[in-house]
């Protein structure tokens, strides 16, 4: 997601396209053209369910996902390989050290604190959670229905103290519009706010989820 895990993917894809094995990389643009036309950010893509669901979209037989984080004395990358087959869940994973070389410390950024850090959860600190007043459900469509597709919306919304929603973050998505339906949705949200340890209403950060099952 960051200029580090951006070009250690594009290093990876370069040498996978040239190893001379029986193997075609496909293009890094058709996966990004994919969450465009389902509605998503590259946010969703911390999301292992979901990037399969937008890979099943493509003609590829497996896909691999990496993961970076801190570790002692360098970087750790931590691959998992993903076939596209119902039976399996994955073909490996393997962890690797990457030490902080020269030409990879200006790709090493801070992460930006989460502008939404500072409200209080519900359930913590003794703020109570907010209760629907009039919350309707996701809706469904005749292609969803078609399908007989079943998925959760997961998103972050700030309730304010007077029961309305707003600041709405999409952390896991799904395809056929379901994204933006689910915003849609909860923006007409109507809550009883939650209420702080003064006894007060308050603004509140929560994660909310909105579930479709057609069977």
């Amino acid at each position: 997601m960051d200029p580090i895990g951006q070009t250690l993917a594009a290093d990876f894809r370069a040498y996978m396209a040239r190893s001379g094995q029986d193997v075609r990389v496909q293009d890094y643009s058709e996966l990004l053209g994919m969450l465009k036309k389902n509605g998503l950010v590259l946010a969703n893509l911390h999301d292992v369910a979901t990037a399969s669901r937008l890979v099943r979209q493509t003609e590829v037989d497996a896909w691999i996902y990496g993961k970076l984080s801190n570790s002692v004395g360098g970087l750790k990358l931590t691959v998992d390989a993903y076939p596209l087959s119902p039976f399996a869940e994955r073909y490996f994973e393997f962890e690797s050290s990457i030490p902080r070389s020269d030409d990879l410390k200006p790709l090493i950024v801070e992460r930006v604190k989460d502008e939404f850090s500072a409200l209080p959860r519900p359930g913590q600190r003794g703020y109570s959670y907010p209760e629907c007043i009039d919350c309707p459900v996701l809706p469904s469509s005749e292609e969803v229905l078609r399908r007989k597709f079943s998925g959760t919306v997961v998103l972050e919304v700030t309730v304010e103290p007077d029961g309305h929603t707003k600041d709405i973050r999409v952390k896991v998505g799904l395809p056929f519009g379901l994204t933006q339906q689910a915003v849609d949705t909860v923006k007409e949200w109507r809550l009883k706010p939650a209420i702080g340890p003064d006894g007060k209403p308050a603004a509140i950060r929560q994660v909310v989820e909105l579930s479709l099952s057609c069977s």
